[in-house]
């Protein structure tokens, strides 16, 4: 199927292996004229006094852009503005990094209203993942 080329099926993500996959990606950006694409992890944690983690926020900017990745905060500690207040922190470190806006996916059965109270909108959407529910794309630009 693949010639004189060994195949390597794997169920995990080792980085290290990823990287020329990756990094061959970046190189053909490049080449198209494409800026790279300097993309900065940031990530911003909520511990309680024993220093466990009770939610947080973890995402990445690039090309002018926060991606969010990740929002959570447990449930004995929602509904008092922690997460809103993670995305709009998140929002103003990636202001100091040059962003222009900020995009997120998230579900029917998740937190579609929460994004969108905070001037989030819908911009796609994948009916039917998973099944009798959808996934939504927003962006929010400043």
């Amino acid at each position: 199927m693949f010639d004189e080329l060994t195949l390597h099926q794997s169920e995990t993500a080792d980085s290290d292996r990823l990287q020329p996959l990756y990094q061959g990606i970046s190189n053909d950006w490049l080449q198209k004229g494409l800026p790279n694409v300097n993309q900065r992890p940031l990530s911003l944690l909520l511990e309680d006094e024993q220093g466990a983690v009770v939610g947080g926020f973890y995402g990445t900017t690039y090309w002018q852009w926060l991606e969010i990745i990740a929002l959570w905060v447990a449930p004995p500690l929602r509904s008092r503005g922690y997460a809103r207040r993670l995305v709009l922190l998140a929002e103003e470190v990636a202001g100091t990094r040059g962003c222009h806006g900020a995009f997120v996916d998230t579900f029917s059965f998740q937190a579609r209203g929460f994004y969108e109270k905070l001037g989030y909108e819908v911009f796609g959407s994948l009916p039917q993942f998973p099944a009798g529910h959808e996934r939504f794309y927003l962006r929010k630009t400043w």
